[in-house]
């Protein structure tokens, strides 16, 4: 490689050093400073200097902008983990938007995270009603009270939605009514069929005020009249809350919701080689044959047996598993929209990630 034939400095400072020392006189020291500075003119031979690139700017990885909704009351903390301190809170139902650490919390931005286990992708709906309002009423921006009024609707107004799980009634478009304001078409003593669609609470009057009584399984089939507030009157002092039942009965058959529902609760659970237990760890199929096992569904231990025994599909759904190499050597949760849930390798949590390269096929045990 070409360099320029410089003299060393330290050779330099070395031949200067020996000089003799001279001081210039006030006349030759005026004349020097008026004589114009010269510069070495620059050899053609000398390669071009161009300035250093710019880094690239490397993407994160895996990060996620999403919107979730609380499945119940949660807890808002200073850091993605329990150890950190509570800042804050958020009710059941309500919108937040953030994105995933890599061990499954949420950051809402400003130092503050929800865990990912007590976070669902959407509401879920407990059946569509048509009711009316039994006073003048207000439409809140999600299903709670804490949430910022966005209208209202007089006494008398027919009104049409899904029940979200804390028995308000989801309008479309951000537009929620609380159930305790509303009264069924229904409810002119006309005898209606329910379901419940959990373990249910019978109690003495029509409101939570009142007295447990009593219960039911879920799925029982209660008959009976509603009040002006949503309450299915059984008997003589037997009611239960209009939130906790549906007008279908529900279905025996595990859902893919079911499993990407069970599949989050482990979210943040670190890798484990061997593991197949929350309080262990897991590895990838571990991971798949616990989730399944809580729903009932018997897998096989091995990545390999588990694709053995899963229907193969080619347009997969939530729920459905999939596979890595032939034979297959890991295994995951299809999530939907080109998502996994699934534990990975040794340092990663079980988290929820943009599906990679590699994969072998897709299988259906439902």
């Amino acid at each position: 490689m070409y360099r320029p034939r410089h003299a060393r400095p330290s050779a330099l400072r070395q031949t200067l050093g020996d000089r003799p020392r001279q001081t210039l006189g006030a006349s030759a020291l005026a004349v020097a400073l008026s004589l114009p500075l010269l510069t070495a003119a620059p050899s053609s031979a000398a390669p071009a200097v161009t300035a250093p690139a710019s880094p690239v700017a490397l993407p994160a990885d895996n990060v996620q902008s999403v919107t979730q909704y609380a499945r119940t009351d949660v807890n808002v903390r200073s850091g993605p983990g329990t150890d950190h301190s509570v800042v804050g809170s958020l009710a059941e139902g309500t919108e937040v938007t953030g994105e995933w650490t890599d061990n499954g919390w949420l950051h809402l931005g400003d130092g503050r995270y929800v865990g990912g286990s007590v976070l669902v992708d959407s509401l879920p709906s407990y059946g569509s009603s048509t009711a009316y309002t039994r006073t003048d009423v207000n439409v809140r921006s999600g299903p709670g009270t804490d949430h910022s009024v966005v209208g209202s609707y007089a006494e008398g107004t027919e009104v049409s939605g899904d029940w979200t799980s804390n028995g308000w009634l989801n309008l479309g478009g951000g537009r929620y009514i609380g159930g305790s304001v509303l009264v069924s078409a229904d409810s002119g003593g006309e005898t209606v069929t329910r379901y419940t669609r959990t373990d249910v609470n019978v109690r003495s009057g029509p409101g939570t005020d009142h007295s447990v009584v009593g219960g039911h399984a879920a799925g029982t089939e209660l008959t009976g009249t509603l009040t002006s507030n949503g309450w299915l009157r059984t008997g003589s002092n037997s009611y239960v809350a209009g939130s906790v039942l549906v007008t279908d009965e529900p279905s025996d058959g595990v859902t893919g919701e079911d499993v990407i529902a069970e599949a989050r609760e482990y979210l943040g659970i670190y890798y484990s080689g061997g593991g197949n237990h929350p309080s262990t760890g897991f590895d990838c199929s571990g991971y798949t044959q616990y989730v399944f096992g809580q729903l009932g569904i018997d897998l096989p231990r091995t990545t390999t047996d588990q694709r053995a025994v899963a229907t193969p599909v080619s347009n997969p759904q939530p729920g459905d598993l999939v596979f890595w190499g032939s034979p297959a050597y890991h295994v995951a949760i299809y999530a939907g929209d080109g998502y996994i849930y699934d534990s990975g390798k040794p340092g990663l949590p079980v988290q929820k990630r943009e599906m990679f390269s590699g994969v072998s096929g897709f299988g259906r045990v439902l």
